[in-house]
């Protein structure tokens, strides 16, 4: 990507902000700021994030549609709250999310953290609770078929139960009944990007909390891609990506009225 990186001589205020917080160091000066070496950029965009007067712009970027530092109001109090209460949702509505919303999900997922900024993460979701169903039903058909034809490794034993369930009760233990899919995928031999795909997922719930919307991980709806990778061309995956992971989401059926109580996590401070 062109970097266009250009500097508004009449805002900038020689501050060097951008030279001094600019990761790979590839920012100069010489009365302003300037770019030494292009490919080396991480596309990071914070030397656009660190201007205080908005004179830096790169890959055409207008610093005037960022996200003011001053419009952020963030109470410690409130988010501590809000982030005990979410909770994994296991009954949904079955009402479809408007399209916006769906969209304004993926927007703000975009902005998770990635390995070196790279951005291999691929979102796929259901729009509707038909093309939901019709993703279960093909995953149920599709391991009913593996059966058949496949000794079953151990440990996904009990996928043999979440079938029955299916298909004897009309149960659904893999997404819970969530009107909605989301699944994530990177490039096939890029271990590390993996973190991401959790990274991206984790996003995505806390605003989907946010907007009283619930969602589930599906670590079946995982095993089932491990087991049957031929699956990712119903949801049109490009050739050589992978899954990362699935998760279900929509409008809870539930209403949760205070939080559950958790205990610390096993931790360690070193040097106190």
């Amino acid at each position: 990507m062109e970097l266009n990186f250009k500097v508004d001589e009449k805002l900038c205020i020689a501050c060097k902000n951008c030279v001094e917080d600019c990761p790979v160091k590839i920012i100069g000066f010489d009365g302003l700021p300037f770019v030494k070496d292009d490919s080396a950029c991480l596309m990071c965009q914070h030397c656009l994030a660190v201007c205080p007067t908005g004179a830096l712009s790169i890959f055409g970027k207008n610093p005037l549609k960022s996200i003011n530092s001053q419009e952020i109001n963030i109470d410690g109090n409130e988010l501590e709250k809000f982030i005990k209460y979410r909770k994994t949702i296991r009954k949904f509505k079955q009402d479809e999310l408007p399209l916006e919303t769906i969209n304004k999900l993926i927007e703000v997922t975009s902005y998770a953290p990635s390995g070196h900024n790279s951005k291999k993460t691929m979102l796929t979701v259901t729009g509707t609770k038909k093309e939901t169903d019709s993703l279960i039903n093909l995953m149920m058909d599709r391991f009913e078929k593996y059966l058949e034809n496949n000794r079953l490794p151990g440990k996904y034993g009990f996928l043999k139960y979440v079938l029955y369930q299916y298909k004897k009760k009309g149960i659904d233990i893999t997404f819970r009944g969530a009107p909605h899919i989301i699944i994530t995928s990177i490039p096939e031999g890029d271990n590390i990007s993996y973190v991401d795909t959790i990274i991206a997922l984790s996003y995505f719930e806390i605003y989907a909390h946010s907007l009283n919307i619930g969602t589930v991980w599906s670590g079946i709806g995982k095993y089932y891609f491990d087991l049957m990778p031929e699956l990712k061309d119903f949801l049109q995956i490009p050739p050589g990506y992978k899954i990362g992971y699935l998760m279900g989401f929509g409008f809870s059926a539930v209403k949760y009225y205070r939080t559950a109580q958790h205990d610390k996590l096993q931790h360690k401070i070193l040097g106190l």
